[in-house]
């Protein structure tokens, strides 16, 4: 799935991660699991762990892939910031309180709002290339340095066509 996401084609990884048939996450829950399973069902390997760390695989690339937020420099000094705009997602909400900020991202019907509050370091934020006025003067794909203490709003999308 890292692959995937190294290609470029978060379409199909969004359906490989939001699948819901007999070899999926959904399959795992469906078989009561609250932790991640060894295999995709309880029934599809004898002695299968129901805690296992492959399983959680989804949440880095959630996190990464989907709502966009990775490090741009170590320690997350700087903020690289690319939401995937796809077509059939589902409304979402992330929070996370990183070392050098706190982020939320938000999406709803193709829009994407991302805020940002610095903490008591400055951080850099690699803004994405798809952006609109309530940016505050950020231009497509800029990097805007934040002051200890200091937010911003960004907001951007597709919205659906009707």
């Amino acid at each position: 799935m890292s692959a995937l996401a190294r290609a470029a084609d978060r379409g199909l990884l969004w359906e490989l991660m939001s699948n819901t048939g007999e070899h999926s996450w959904a399959q795992m829950l469906r078989d009561g699991a609250t932790t991640c399973l060894e295999a995709w069902g309880k029934d599809q390997k004898w002695n299968t762990s129901f805690c296992h760390p492959w399983g959680s695989a989804l949440l880095p690339l959630f996190i990464e892939q989907i709502a966009g937020v990775t490090p741009a420099r170590p320690g997350f000094t700087a903020i690289r910031l690319d939401p995937w705009f796809g077509g059939l997602l589902p409304a979402y909400s992330l929070e996370m309180d990183l070392p050098t900020a706190e982020i939320q991202v938000r999406h709803e019907w193709g829009l994407v709002e991302i805020r940002i509050n610095a903490g008591s370091d400055p951080v850099a934020l690699h803004l994405p290339g798809v952006s609109n006025e309530g940016t505050g003067g950020s231009r497509p794909g800029q990097i805007r340095q934040l002051g200890p203490g200091e937010s911003l709003t960004w907001t951007g999308g597709r919205p659906p066509k009707k």
